[in-house]
């Protein structure tokens, strides 16, 4: 909803105002939350062995190591290649 409220609106702030009825809460503060903020940040760039530790944990599941980091499987996989991790 959110994103498309964002492509949609004009604004360069998305207030409760802008959102469908049906999501606003009754009584819900009218915060508004800039337009452009992208995605919260993930790992910010963990480093070798924090790569290795979430991917023993999901069994070298890339698509899971991925979401355990916040963070997309390309990022995941350019990480891996950055500091040379191999299956």
């Amino acid at each position: 909803v959110v994103l498309r409220v964002a492509a949609t609106t004009p604004a360069s702030v998305i207030t409760a105002s802008h959102l469908p009825e049906e999501v606003r809460a009754p009584g819900a503060p009218e915060r508004g939350v800039p337009a452009a903020a992208g995605p919260p940040p993930a790992a910010a760039n963990p480093d070798r062995e924090e790569l290795l530790r979430a991917l023993a944990a999901s069994s070298w599941n890339i698509a899971r190591t991925a979401q355990a980091l916040r963070t997309s499987r390309m990022t995941l996989y350019r990480w891996l290649r950055k500091y040379g991790i191999e299956r």
